[in-house]
């Protein structure tokens, strides 16, 4: 709702308010979803799901999902994939995008 929200004519307090929301669902989602797959490791029922992706589609996801808050939308960002990186790979989409959005994470914040 906080992202709808943000997507129609507000004033701007209001839109700030729902951004403040917003990045706030995101982050405990993301604390879940760790949380999950903490314990999905320490039970031993960690599964990887394979499948063909393309890298330059999941970074640009990650960054977008990044660049999108508050914090991250104030930066500037420029991103170089080498061209000897192969378009398509094979492997845990899900897991990669989050691990890349962990590491964009942390250059945000540090």
């Amino acid at each position: 709702m906080a992202t709808v929200s943000m997507n129609i004519k507000l004033d701007a307090e209001v839109k700030k308010q729902a951004q403040v929301i917003n990045d706030a669902g995101r982050r405990l989602y993301r604390q879940v979803s760790d949380t999950l797959d903490y314990s999905e490791l320490r039970t031993g029922h960690f599964s990887l799901f394979n499948e063909n992706y393309e890298i330059a589609s999941a970074v640009n996801d990650a960054i977008t999902q990044v660049f999108d808050s508050s914090v991250g939308s104030k930066l500037d960002f420029a991103l170089d994939l080498d061209s000897n990186v192969p378009r398509t790979l094979f492997g845990d989409l899900t897991k990669i995008k989050k691990i890349i959005t962990c590491l964009l994470d942390n250059a945000v914040k540090f």
